[in-house]
């Protein structure tokens, strides 16, 4: 069956529409998430960090916001595990205060994949991504 999420999810660290941190092997994952995820870093609509799940058909369609190892689908995928057959629709990069120099990691369906980690990311979309600094004050 497919897992919905229709709340908002609010965090810190390790945020995500169904997992925020974890490894879940020889499991598949079909998603359909339309609340708004929020976080700082390791945000992702379907999971924050490290799962090796398989993930197929999710449809992210809540807004998916962070700073820093923030995607779409995954926010850091340090495991792999395919992604197949996603749809994202609203990401929200929110990068450092103007001026300041620090490292961030966002991408459209994976923040951040961890070297070394063979991902399969295949037959994926992604539309509205939004990108913004942070004002000086």
């Amino acid at each position: 069956g497919t897992v919905t999420v229709t709340a908002d999810i609010y965090g810190t660290d390790n945020v995500g529409g169904i997992v925020g941190s974890g490894t879940a092997v020889n499991v598949t994952v079909k998603a359909e998430i339309t609340g708004d995820i929020t976080g700082t870093a390791y945000v992702g609509g379907v999971a924050g960090n490290g799962t090796a799940a398989t993930i197929t058909e999710a449809v992210i369609e809540g807004n998916v916001t962070g700073e820093d190892n923030v995607g779409g689908i995954m926010g850091y995928n340090g495991e792999g595990g395919p992604i197949t057959g996603c749809t994202v629709k609203n990401l929200k990069f929110k990068y450092a205060e103007e001026g300041k120099n620090e490292s961030s990691s966002f991408g459209g369906l994976v923040g951040y994949v961890n070297y070394g980690v063979n991902a399969v990311i295949t037959d994926n979309k992604v539309s509205g991504i939004y990108a913004h600094t942070k004002a000086a004050g």
